[in-house]
């Protein structure tokens, strides 16, 4: 009897410890690639996702893209990274540009699985942004210039009862600008800029260039930052403006609609302004200004002859410009 007993016991004690091993190895090779992905702070789009991570092949290079750069402090947000299944449970990541890369090795604990970085290297050249880092403007300010194609509204009004169309031409802008940041999603602009512009004018039958108009505009602009990207910072905001305008006259074409002698003289002028654009941080210090603005501006014109009353006329202006800034 005791001979059975324990043969009995042996018996049971072998299987319960095939089960146990069975169950602890199913339980490994059950863990899907995604929960590594997890763990890694990393992204990888496709049919791996839902595979056993004993299945991915050794050797096999997957393209990621880092989503939580805090999981190992080599990478930054949305860098493209190659995972790769060395031997086992031995694999690495790499940036192969850069050359940056982390070993690890993957452990299985209770079902869940564990990543234990075994060597990384950052290459001297290539600066890693912790996650506080991220996006981190707050109470910096940057000097920059911009460049801005200008299409100028037409309008038209009235003088000695003739109808009279005026026409600015398309121009550019040279400004210089000041950035402060608030906060990490509030912004304001202090810019000012130079542009000089024909402007025609139509009436009576004839036509002809009245001038040049000279303004120098100072902008200032609130802008609600959008952080969607540590280096990508697109905005919308507006604003007002004051403008100072000064307008030397074509006399011939002045003194055909008012008369010989006749001087038209501009009055600085009040505006507004709506804008959006985006910030490209290529550098820790130096971003790419891609801006979008529409200007509201009425100028009043007087000409120096009896009868002739103030006349407004809008000098609205769609404003697209590019440029540098520098971040203190």
């Amino acid at each position: 009897m005791k001979k059975y007993f324990n043969l009995h016991l042996f018996s049971f004690l072998f299987f319960t410890a095939i089960i146990v091993c069975s169950t602890n190895s199913y339980a490994e090779n059950d863990i899907k690639f995604r929960s590594l992905l997890k763990e890694l702070g990393i992204s990888h789009v496709s049919h791996l996702n839902e595979e056993p991570i004993s299945d991915i092949p050794q050797g096999k290079v997957i393209i990621c893209w880092v989503i939580d750069p805090a999981k190992l402090d080599v990478f930054n947000k949305l860098e493209e990274v190659e995972l790769t299944k060395i031997e086992g449970n031995n694999w690495e990541l790499k940036n192969a540009s850069t050359g940056n890369n982390v070993a690890f090795k993957i452990e299985y604990n209770e079902g869940k699985i564990e990543v234990i970085k075994i060597a990384s290297h950052i290459s001297p050249d290539q600066t890693v942004s912790s996650p506080n880092d991220q996006f981190d403007l707050h109470g910096r300010f940057s000097l920059g210039a911009r460049v801005s194609y200008l299409n100028y509204s037409d309008d038209d009004y009235t003088v000695f009862g003739i109808k009279v169309d005026t026409e600015p031409d398309d121009a550019v802008m040279f400004d210089v600008n000041f950035s402060y940041f608030f906060t990490n999603y509030f912004s304001a602009e202090l810019s000012a800029g130079y542009v000089e512009t024909d402007v025609d004018l139509t009436g009576a039958g004839s036509s002809g260039m009245a001038g040049e108009l000279q303004q120098i505009p100072i902008l200032l602009t609130g802008r609600f930052n959008i952080p969607i990207h540590n280096k990508i910072v697109p905005y919308l905001g507006g604003g007002v403006g004051y403008f100072i305008n000064d307008f030397n006259q074509n006399d011939s074409v002045i003194e055909l609609i008012y008369g010989a002698g006749a001087e038209v003289d501009v009055d600085n002028s009040w505006g507004y302004l709506i804008n959006g654009g985006v910030d490209f941080l290529f550098m820790t210090n130096l971003a790419l200004n891609f801006d979008v603005k529409y200007i509201w501006n009425k100028i009043e014109a007087d000409v120096d002859r009896l009868g002739f009353e103030k006349e407004e006329f809008d000098a609205n202006m769609l404003v697209i410009g590019g440029g540098m800034k520098y971040y203190f």
